[in-house]
Protein backbone atom coordinates (compact mmCIF):
# COMPACT_ATOMS: atom_id res chain seq x y z
CA UNK A 1 0.00 0.00 0.00
CA UNK A 2 2.66 2.85 0.85
CA UNK A 3 4.58 1.57 -2.56
CA UNK A 4 0.97 2.13 -4.48
CA UNK A 5 0.77 5.51 -2.93
CA UNK A 6 4.22 6.84 -3.18
CA UNK A 7 3.81 5.76 -7.25
CA UNK A 8 0.62 7.33 -6.87
CA UNK A 9 2.13 10.48 -5.70
CA UNK A 10 4.97 10.57 -7.92
CA UNK A 11 3.01 10.64 -10.88
CA UNK A 12 0.93 13.44 -9.29
CA UNK A 13 3.70 15.57 -9.03
CA UNK A 14 4.97 14.91 -12.03
CA UNK A 15 1.59 15.49 -13.90
CA UNK A 16 1.14 19.17 -12.32
CA UNK A 17 5.05 19.61 -13.27
CA UNK A 18 4.73 19.02 -17.14
CA UNK A 19 1.67 20.69 -17.43
CA UNK A 20 3.05 23.54 -17.96
CA UNK A 21 5.13 22.01 -20.66
CA UNK A 22 3.15 19.41 -22.66
CA UNK A 23 -0.30 19.35 -21.32
CA UNK A 24 -0.83 15.55 -23.04
CA UNK A 25 1.53 14.14 -21.42
CA UNK A 26 0.73 15.41 -18.32
CA UNK A 27 -2.44 14.10 -18.89
CA UNK A 28 -1.61 10.63 -19.50
CA UNK A 29 0.72 10.91 -16.25
CA UNK A 30 -2.83 12.10 -14.34
CA UNK A 31 -4.74 9.08 -16.05
CA UNK A 32 -1.98 6.48 -14.56
CA UNK A 33 -2.10 8.22 -11.00
CA UNK A 34 -5.60 7.81 -10.96
CA UNK A 35 -5.34 3.98 -11.83
CA UNK A 36 -2.76 3.09 -9.76
CA UNK A 37 -5.30 5.02 -7.11
CA UNK A 38 -7.50 2.53 -7.34
CA UNK A 39 -5.62 -0.37 -7.58
CA UNK A 40 -6.50 -1.71 -4.20
CA UNK A 41 -9.60 -1.56 -4.43
CA UNK A 42 -9.74 -4.21 -6.59
CA UNK A 43 -9.55 -6.17 -10.17
CA UNK A 44 -13.29 -4.85 -10.52
CA UNK A 45 -12.72 -1.05 -9.76
CA UNK A 46 -10.02 -1.39 -11.81
CA UNK A 47 -11.58 -2.25 -14.85
CA UNK A 48 -14.61 -0.07 -13.97
CA UNK A 49 -12.23 2.86 -14.33
CA UNK A 50 -10.12 1.74 -17.16
CA UNK A 51 -13.54 1.16 -19.32
CA UNK A 52 -14.58 4.50 -18.26
CA UNK A 53 -11.42 6.61 -19.45
CA UNK A 54 -11.02 4.43 -22.72
CA UNK A 55 -14.41 5.36 -23.84
CA UNK A 56 -14.31 9.09 -22.88
CA UNK A 57 -10.84 9.20 -24.83
CA UNK A 58 -12.55 7.58 -27.50
CA UNK A 59 -15.07 10.60 -27.62
CA UNK A 60 -12.59 12.88 -27.56
CA UNK A 61 -10.15 11.28 -30.61
CA UNK A 62 -14.02 10.92 -32.71
CA UNK A 63 -13.07 14.50 -33.31
CA UNK A 64 -9.38 14.44 -34.08
CA UNK A 65 -8.90 11.15 -35.71
CA UNK A 66 -12.34 9.10 -35.71
CA UNK A 67 -10.12 5.84 -36.38
CA UNK A 68 -8.43 6.06 -33.34
CA UNK A 69 -11.81 7.36 -31.30
CA UNK A 70 -13.75 4.18 -32.73
CA UNK A 71 -10.71 1.97 -31.71
CA UNK A 72 -10.32 3.18 -28.18
CA UNK A 73 -14.50 2.87 -27.74
CA UNK A 74 -14.14 -1.30 -29.05
CA UNK A 75 -11.61 -1.98 -26.51
CA UNK A 76 -13.46 0.44 -23.56
CA UNK A 77 -16.71 -1.74 -24.59
CA UNK A 78 -14.16 -5.31 -24.96
CA UNK A 79 -12.68 -4.67 -21.17
CA UNK A 80 -16.31 -4.11 -20.00
CA UNK A 81 -17.47 -6.63 -21.31
CA UNK A 82 -14.50 -8.93 -20.07
CA UNK A 83 -15.47 -7.28 -16.62
CA UNK A 84 -19.32 -8.70 -16.66
CA UNK A 85 -17.95 -12.29 -17.66
CA UNK A 86 -15.25 -12.08 -14.19
CA UNK A 87 -18.22 -11.37 -11.94
CA UNK A 88 -20.81 -14.31 -13.42
CA UNK A 89 -17.84 -16.92 -13.67
CA UNK A 90 -17.06 -15.89 -9.68
CA UNK A 91 -20.98 -15.57 -9.70
CA UNK A 92 -20.98 -19.21 -10.80
CA UNK A 93 -18.44 -20.36 -8.87
CA UNK A 94 -19.91 -19.32 -5.82
CA UNK A 95 -23.45 -20.17 -6.57
CA UNK A 96 -22.02 -23.89 -7.44
CA UNK A 97 -20.80 -24.41 -4.30
CA UNK A 98 -22.67 -22.98 -1.91
CA UNK A 99 -24.68 -26.12 -0.61
CA UNK A 100 -23.16 -28.50 -2.61
CA UNK A 101 -22.11 -31.83 -1.26
CA UNK A 102 -19.63 -32.77 -3.84
CA UNK A 103 -16.63 -34.69 -3.11
CA UNK A 104 -14.60 -31.36 -3.68
CA UNK A 105 -16.23 -30.11 0.02
CA UNK A 106 -15.79 -32.71 1.86
CA UNK A 107 -12.87 -34.79 1.08
CA UNK A 108 -9.61 -36.88 2.16
CA UNK A 109 -11.71 -37.99 5.50
CA UNK A 110 -9.64 -39.95 7.47
CA UNK A 111 -9.93 -42.60 10.58
CA UNK A 112 -7.94 -39.68 12.81
CA UNK A 113 -6.87 -36.46 12.40
CA UNK A 114 -3.64 -35.31 14.23
CA UNK A 115 -1.99 -32.07 13.45
CA UNK A 116 2.00 -32.81 13.19
CA UNK A 117 4.58 -30.27 13.97
CA UNK A 118 7.15 -29.48 16.71
CA UNK A 119 7.29 -26.42 16.05
CA UNK A 120 7.29 -24.02 19.75
CA UNK A 121 4.53 -21.40 17.96
CA UNK A 122 1.93 -24.16 17.15
CA UNK A 123 1.92 -25.80 20.34
CA UNK A 124 -1.58 -23.81 20.73
CA UNK A 125 -2.15 -25.95 17.59
CA UNK A 126 -1.58 -29.20 18.78
CA UNK A 127 -3.67 -28.66 22.09
CA UNK A 128 -6.46 -27.54 19.84
CA UNK A 129 -6.34 -30.94 18.18
CA UNK A 130 -5.90 -32.67 21.41
CA UNK A 131 -8.69 -31.39 23.03
CA UNK A 132 -10.75 -32.62 19.26
CA UNK A 133 -11.88 -28.65 17.88
CA UNK A 134 -13.26 -27.90 14.69
CA UNK A 135 -10.91 -25.45 12.90
CA UNK A 136 -9.83 -23.84 10.08
CA UNK A 137 -7.50 -24.58 7.38
CA UNK A 138 -5.76 -22.24 5.38
CA UNK A 139 -3.85 -23.87 2.46
CA UNK A 140 -1.93 -21.89 -0.42
CA UNK A 141 0.42 -22.27 -3.48
CA UNK A 142 2.16 -19.52 -5.01
CA UNK A 143 -0.98 -18.35 -6.59
CA UNK A 144 -4.07 -19.45 -5.11
CA UNK A 145 -5.49 -19.94 -1.41
CA UNK A 146 -8.06 -22.42 0.12
CA UNK A 147 -9.54 -22.42 3.41
CA UNK A 148 -11.57 -25.36 4.62
CA UNK A 149 -13.24 -25.53 7.59
CA UNK A 150 -12.40 -29.00 9.13
CA UNK A 151 -13.73 -31.23 11.34
CA UNK A 152 -11.53 -33.87 13.29
CA UNK A 153 -13.75 -34.89 15.87
CA UNK A 154 -16.54 -38.03 15.69
CA UNK A 155 -19.40 -35.28 16.32
CA UNK A 156 -21.65 -34.95 13.44
CA UNK A 157 -22.89 -31.09 12.85
CA UNK A 158 -26.33 -30.86 10.77
CA UNK A 159 -25.69 -27.41 9.74
CA UNK A 160 -23.39 -24.84 9.06
CA UNK A 161 -23.85 -21.33 8.54
CA UNK A 162 -20.70 -19.00 7.26
CA UNK A 163 -21.18 -15.30 6.89
CA UNK A 164 -18.21 -13.45 5.61
CA UNK A 165 -16.68 -10.04 4.92
CA UNK A 166 -13.21 -8.19 4.54
CA UNK A 167 -12.22 -4.83 5.72
CA UNK A 168 -8.91 -2.78 3.25
CA UNK A 169 -7.41 -0.06 4.32
CA UNK A 170 -5.77 2.71 1.81
CA UNK A 171 -4.89 6.25 2.38
CA UNK A 172 -7.59 7.89 3.19
CA UNK A 173 -10.01 5.59 4.94
CA UNK A 174 -11.47 2.18 5.67
CA UNK A 175 -13.01 0.32 2.66
CA UNK A 176 -15.74 -2.23 4.16
CA UNK A 177 -16.48 -5.09 0.87
CA UNK A 178 -19.97 -6.32 0.82
CA UNK A 179 -20.81 -9.42 3.01
CA UNK A 180 -21.87 -12.87 2.04
CA UNK A 181 -23.81 -15.73 4.19
CA UNK A 182 -24.12 -19.16 3.35
CA UNK A 183 -25.79 -22.13 4.36
CA UNK A 184 -23.13 -24.46 3.95
CA UNK A 185 -24.94 -27.68 5.00
CA UNK A 186 -23.99 -31.04 6.68
CA UNK A 187 -20.54 -30.99 8.25
CA UNK A 188 -19.43 -34.63 8.83
CA UNK A 189 -16.91 -36.69 11.34
CA UNK A 190 -13.39 -36.36 9.94
CA UNK A 191 -14.72 -34.11 6.67
CA UNK A 192 -14.06 -30.97 5.75
CA UNK A 193 -16.07 -28.04 4.14
CA UNK A 194 -14.24 -25.75 1.78
CA UNK A 195 -15.32 -22.25 2.60
CA UNK A 196 -13.37 -20.07 0.12
CA UNK A 197 -10.97 -20.76 -2.88
CA UNK A 198 -9.46 -17.73 -5.09
CA UNK A 199 -6.23 -16.13 -6.11
CA UNK A 200 -3.92 -14.32 -3.64
CA UNK A 201 -4.10 -11.07 -5.52
CA UNK A 202 -4.27 -8.19 -2.67
CA UNK A 203 -4.19 -10.99 -0.20
CA UNK A 204 -1.72 -8.85 2.22
CA UNK A 205 -4.04 -5.75 2.34
CA UNK A 206 -7.29 -7.05 3.20
CA UNK A 207 -8.81 -8.14 6.42
CA UNK A 208 -10.70 -10.93 5.72
CA UNK A 209 -13.38 -12.38 8.73
CA UNK A 210 -15.55 -15.15 9.00
CA UNK A 211 -18.45 -16.01 11.26
CA UNK A 212 -19.60 -19.84 11.62
CA UNK A 213 -22.55 -20.70 13.25
CA UNK A 214 -22.32 -24.52 13.97
CA UNK A 215 -25.67 -26.56 14.94
CA UNK A 216 -25.30 -30.25 16.45
CA UNK A 217 -29.29 -30.00 15.95
CA UNK A 218 -31.00 -27.96 13.97
CA UNK A 219 -33.31 -26.56 16.23
CA UNK A 220 -30.01 -25.84 19.04
CA UNK A 221 -28.44 -22.88 19.83
CA UNK A 222 -25.36 -23.48 17.82
CA UNK A 223 -21.49 -22.63 18.95
CA UNK A 224 -20.86 -19.17 17.45
CA UNK A 225 -17.56 -18.94 16.15
CA UNK A 226 -15.07 -16.37 14.33
CA UNK A 227 -11.97 -16.40 12.63
CA UNK A 228 -9.61 -14.13 10.67
CA UNK A 229 -7.34 -16.51 8.34
CA UNK A 230 -4.66 -13.59 7.43
CA UNK A 231 -2.98 -13.79 11.57
CA UNK A 232 -2.45 -17.38 10.69
CA UNK A 233 -1.01 -17.17 7.01
CA UNK A 234 1.66 -14.43 8.34
CA UNK A 235 2.60 -16.14 11.95
CA UNK A 236 2.31 -19.58 11.90
CA UNK A 237 3.95 -22.67 9.86
CA UNK A 238 2.52 -25.24 8.03
CA UNK A 239 1.91 -28.24 9.16
CA UNK A 240 0.29 -31.96 8.29
CA UNK A 241 -3.75 -32.11 8.23
CA UNK A 242 -4.54 -35.14 8.00
CA UNK A 243 -7.88 -34.53 7.26
CA UNK A 244 -6.96 -33.04 4.14
CA UNK A 245 -4.23 -34.92 3.48
CA UNK A 246 -2.02 -31.62 2.55
CA UNK A 247 0.10 -29.14 4.27
CA UNK A 248 -1.31 -26.36 5.67
CA UNK A 249 -1.89 -24.01 8.33
CA UNK A 250 -4.50 -24.35 11.42
CA UNK A 251 -6.85 -21.35 12.14
CA UNK A 252 -8.00 -21.34 15.74
CA UNK A 253 -11.70 -20.56 16.04
CA UNK A 254 -12.89 -18.68 19.12
CA UNK A 255 -16.54 -17.85 20.67
CA UNK A 256 -17.72 -14.60 18.86
CA UNK A 257 -17.58 -11.54 21.49
CA UNK A 258 -21.27 -10.96 20.60
CA UNK A 259 -23.12 -14.18 21.39
CA UNK A 260 -25.67 -13.61 18.45
CA UNK A 261 -26.38 -15.97 15.77
CA UNK A 262 -25.73 -15.10 12.09
CA UNK A 263 -29.46 -15.36 11.47
CA UNK A 264 -29.63 -12.53 13.93
CA UNK A 265 -26.56 -10.73 13.09
CA UNK A 266 -27.61 -9.86 9.53
CA UNK A 267 -30.95 -8.38 10.18
CA UNK A 268 -29.37 -5.06 11.70
CA UNK A 269 -26.21 -5.32 9.51
CA UNK A 270 -25.10 -3.80 6.35
CA UNK A 271 -24.74 -6.20 4.04
CA UNK A 272 -23.34 -3.85 1.13
CA UNK A 273 -19.95 -2.57 0.67
CA UNK A 274 -19.44 1.27 2.58
CA UNK A 275 -16.28 3.63 2.70
CA UNK A 276 -15.77 4.99 5.94
CA UNK A 277 -12.55 7.87 6.11
CA UNK A 278 -10.70 8.09 8.76
CA UNK A 279 -11.71 11.34 10.18
CA UNK A 280 -15.23 10.08 10.27
CA UNK A 281 -14.03 6.78 12.10
CA UNK A 282 -13.13 8.88 14.62
CA UNK A 283 -15.91 10.95 15.38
Amino acid sequence: MKTLALIKLIFFVLAIIFIFFNWKLALILFLIASIVHIIPLGPNPLLTIITGYLIIGGIIYLFIDWKIGITLIIIGFLVAKFRIYGNKCNYDFYEKNKNSDSDEKKIFTAPNSMVIDTNEQTKNIKMADKNQRVFAAFITDTEKYWIYLVNPTNKRYKKVVTLTGANMADDEGVIETTKSMKIQGVLDPQASILLEHTNMWGWGDDSIWFHIDLYSDENAIPEMLIFMPQKYYRNSSEVMLLVLNKMGRVNELRLRDKQVTIDEEIKTMNMEGAYHKFGDLKS
